[in-house]
């Protein structure tokens, strides 16, 4: 009985990762400021004749810089974060869950599958627009054939300071903080600037090429060239143009905390 309440209990926990993942996803494509909490049964397997629960650990956890934006001898690195649930002391397997990059994973002690997706190339296709859609170009202004202004978003996901973790066998909250206008910063009359991805992530290449041909696509026009580079690509305004190009870059911000 008690394995079977504890099994409840952990598809519980994959249900609000499910919620947790949508509403990161939500909050990131349509940029909205705003907070969102999530509760989680940290423990379970209690029946009518055994009250005795299990317990479980949350973490949010830094995992580095993810993307990073050249300007003016200024540098902005955009981080980006995971979520993890871990089991203490259950009833049955200990099945934690894992959230990074839009992607949910099952972790067992001798084996990770994915909560949604049959093939690591399913679920690399999924991680790639989730990073893509950390990563907008808009806010566009033409003059005929020439851009005069545009603004690059890009998504900062990091954990809450002093929230990072929560373990017990009661409820823990979740909290998605989403400040949607922090870091903004205009540049008037750039000469060119830099988007560099961070090369251990494991998907870079692949990343780099995307959110290139993204802005390629996004950014067609005749007074701006832009070229792959190392890990990246630049963003120039053609030197035999004389029309000034203004760009603006802000950072979308997601807190991640737990309490």
């Amino acid at each position: 009985m008690k394995i079977q309440a504890e099994v409840e209990h952990l598809s519980e926990i994959g249900e609000s990762f499910s919620k947790l993942s949508a509403d990161i996803e939500r909050l990131i494509v349509f940029g909205q400021d705003g907070t969102i909490k999530e509760e989680i049964s940290l423990g379970g397997g209690d029946v009518l004749f055994s009250a005795v629960r299990s317990s479980g650990y949350v973490k949010v956890t830094d995992l580095g810089q993810w993307i990073s934006i050249v300007i003016s001898g200024e540098s902005s690195n955009l981080h980006i974060s995971s979520i993890k649930y871990q089991p203490i002391d259950n009833f049955w397997i200990n099945q934690s869950y894992y959230w990074k990059n839009g992607i949910i994973s099952i972790e067992k002690p001798k084996r990770t599958t994915f909560l949604y997706y049959f093939s690591d190339e399913d679920a690399y296709y999924y991680e790639k627009n989730f990073l893509q859609n950390c990563y907008q170009v808009n806010n566009i202004t033409k003059n005929g054939t020439n851009i005069s202004d545009f603004s690059i978003i890009v998504t900062n996901i990091t954990p809450h300071t002093d929230k990072e973790s929560f373990g017990g066998n009661g409820l823990g909250t979740i909290i998605l903080d989403m400040d949607f206008h922090k870091g903004k910063k205009y540049y008037p009359n750039i000469e060119g600037f830099s988007i560099v991805i961070n090369p251990s992530n494991l998907y870079s290449d692949s990343i780099c090429s995307s959110l290139y041909a993204k802005t390629t696509e996004i950014l067609d026009c005749s007074n701006i060239l832009i070229t792959p580079s190392t890990h990246g690509f630049n963003i120039q305004k053609k030197s035999s143009d004389s029309h000034p190009v203004n760009v603006t870059i802000e950072t979308q911000t997601m807190n991640i905390g737990i309490e």
